[in-house]
């Protein structure tokens, strides 16, 4: 079994091995684009196909699909049964393939994507242009403000000749392209781009199966044997000690139920009191308890 990375063989260099080798099998190739696989026997390519291949020319619209992967893999699994009737020399199909490369090459340079959106130019530069039919479909969607993609779409167009029909249009001064702020996925056909990497999940706090951290009034359990690798910031946490030692501050200053009662039964009685400032003996229980307590 033979397999790799483009970055390091790339697909002309694997192609061109197994053909002078005259191997006979499937080579399988996944990457940025999608997957395709092209089947070989004696060297000598008899099918093809991937995923984002357009066209009807079968092994020649596969290689070229194939060419345009930036990254990715391949693996050749070898093997005397292989699919396909037709036989093509590999070296006259990747020439082909390169010259399309190269038509391809310069549709990019005018049209970057099929997310870009298309606009009726507003000043032609020339006193009249002529249209045909096949222009005056695009331009009609133009006018509903679509996209490479929408447009390629509406007209049965694949990638290449959707943008090659947009390329047209502006190289006339007819429409232009405007950048998108975001490419949807929703339309298709669409050019394949590298997503930016998802940021990494934070590791969550890991603790002894033991026993919990925290408890549901959110108090730590000191005597519990927690491990805690991790611990955010922003959780409010409270010993138990600490809890303990406010209660205990709080019932200090608090009267107790036999001065409470003397309090009820003193203040029935009692309309009106003027404590001095020798009335500390002498002074209501109120007046004393307050003085007592600040």
């Amino acid at each position: 079994m033979l397999q790799g990375t483009l970055d390091v063989f790339s697909l002309d260099e694997v192609l061109g091995l197994l053909s002078g080798a005259k191997k006979t099998g499937v080579l399988k190739i996944s990457g940025d684009r999608g997957s395709g696989s092209l089947n070989l026997r004696s060297g000598a390519l008899v099918a093809g196909s991937a995923e984002l291949a357009s066209g009807d020319n079968g092994i020649s619209d596969a290689i070229f699909e194939l060419l345009r992967f930036e990254s990715g893999s391949f693996v050749f699994d070898a093997s005397d049964d292989v699919a396909g009737s037709d036989s093509e020399q590999l070296s006259i199909v990747l020439e082909a393939a390169h010259v399309r490369l190269g038509e391809w090459k310069a549709i990019e340079a005018v049209v970057p994507s099929m997310h870009h959106l298309v606009m009726l130019a507003g000043d032609l530069g020339v006193p009249q242009v002529t249209i045909d039919a096949a222009e005056w479909g695009a331009i009609v969607m133009v006018g509903e403000g679509k996209t490479v993609g929408a447009i390629s779409g509406r007209l049965g167009l694949g990638e290449v000749d959707g943008s090659r029909r947009i390329k047209d249009l502006v190289e006339r001064g007819l429409v232009s392209l405007v950048a998108p702020d975001f490419a949807p996925a929703s339309e298709l056909p669409s050019r394949s781009s590298a997503m930016p990497a998802a940021p990494p999940i934070p590791a969550l706090p890991t603790f002894d199966d033991e026993a919990s951290l925290v408890d549901a009034s959110g108090v730590i359990d000191d005597s519990a044997p927690v491990l805690m690798n991790a611990m955010p910031e922003s959780l409010p946490t409270r010993r138990a000690s600490d809890v303990e030692a406010e209660i205990a501050a709080f019932e200090s200053v608090m009267p107790d139920d036999d001065e409470v009662v003397a309090f009820e039964s003193e203040s029935e009685s009692v309309v009106e009191v003027e404590v001095g400032e020798d009335d500390g003996e002498n002074g209501s229980l109120l007046m004393r308890y307050l003085k007592s307590n600040g």
